[in-house]
């Protein structure tokens, strides 16, 4: 089936939206656990994918899986939630229920395979700078301090904008003063006191974590995922050259698990679609895919991306002229006045 334009368009903002995520989750893995020059002698331990069981008032558990969480050395935790929100009130309100449900967060495992109890909680919202001021509207205003809107936490989220800019990402507190503080952690060392100031990341400080590390708990976009398959997965898996190889969805879900923690084989099976519209993989009879491994660009994931895109797009258009084709052959030709009245 040919791809509407607006089909297009989602692949390429899926891609766009997951890359920017998966750098907001790197940039703070950095700021708490890899060589920023504080803050990681405060930490006990920080979670990429945490999977948690939490507990509301008078429901059953239930998991809950924000988008990285972070253990300090007095066993506080710090939640963190990136989430951008759509115009309709049902986005909001989900949202409000995934912030809501991380209050309730039971315990925490550790690398060790140890867990703790949270001693306090802190969320942190994140959410694009250019709809920071509709969140603290919709999320403090319409619901947080409605007195007949059940959002109701023990206290309100901490919402943090944050911009891509060309060389950096910049993140910093809204600050209003009904917004959320963050106090986890030790109260003269805390992230609270960098996101109070603008705080800057250059993509060098935490290129090293994106690349081993390139996925986040959300699931993988389509787009996202062929492109690093292609582009990191193959070459792990064939060694360096651009020869064809056939491969199994389920042995790329045990590659990208065993490299990037991360892999699911659902979203493993979408990407090769993904990839066989653009002309680069090919389903076999037996359920195996003959995958090709030739040169997409000389600039990396962005330049690939761009480039499978690209060939899903000429072949969408190939399969259009083909069909305008076919439909013109099936029609019969117009008859003329002569050949009708010979018909007659």
């Amino acid at each position: 089936m040919a791809r509407t334009p607006e089909s297009l368009a989602n692949l390429r903002e899926g891609y766009r939206r997951y890359d920017e995520y998966v750098d907001v989750v790197s940039c703070f893995e950095w700021m708490f656990a890899g060589d920023a020059l504080d803050l990681p002698e405060t930490v006990k331990h920080f979670e990429r994918y945490p999977k948690c069981t939490t507990s509301d008032a008078g429901s059953a558990p239930r998991t809950v899986t924000p988008d990285f969480l972070v253990v300090f050395q007095d066993d506080s935790v710090l939640v963190g939630e990136i989430a951008s929100i759509a115009r309709h009130e049902n986005s909001v309100d989900k949202l409000c229920s995934q912030l809501l449900g991380y209050e309730g967060i039971q315990e925490v495992a550790l690398a060790d395979g140890s867990s703790v109890a949270p001693s306090r909680i802190d969320v942190m919202w994140l959410v694009p700078v250019e709809l920071s001021n509709d969140a603290c509207a919709r999320v403090l205003d319409d619901r947080f301090h409605n007195p007949t809107h059940s959002y109701k936490p023990g206290k309100a989220p901490c919402i943090v904008q944050y911009a891509r800019l060309t060389h950096k990402y910049t993140f910093a507190r809204i600050p209003r003063p009904d917004n959320g503080v963050l106090v986890s952690g030790l109260p003269d060392l805390s992230i609270a006191s960098y996101l109070d100031r603008n705080l800057n990341i250059k993509p060098e400080h935490f290129v090293h974590i994106k690349t081993s590390r390139g996925f986040m708990n959300d699931p993988a976009e389509p787009l996202y995922l062929a492109t690093y398959m292609y582009v990191r997965v193959w070459p792990l898996m064939f060694g360096p050259g651009t020869s064809e190889e056939r491969v199994t969805s389920q042995s790329i879900s045990q590659e990208l698990q065993r490299t990037y923690r991360y892999g699911r084989h659902k979203e493993v099976v979408t990407a090769l679609d993904l990839l066989s519209e653009a002309g680069l993989a090919t389903r076999q009879s037996d359920g195996s895919w003959k995958v090709k491994r030739k040169v997409l660009g000389t600039k990396g994931d962005r330049e690939a991306h761009a480039k499978i895109l690209e060939l899903v797009e000429s072949t969408q258009e190939r399969e259009r002229t083909r069909s305008r084709r076919a439909i013109r052959h099936q029609i019969p030709a117009q008859l003329s006045l002569f050949d009708a009245s010979e018909l007659s």
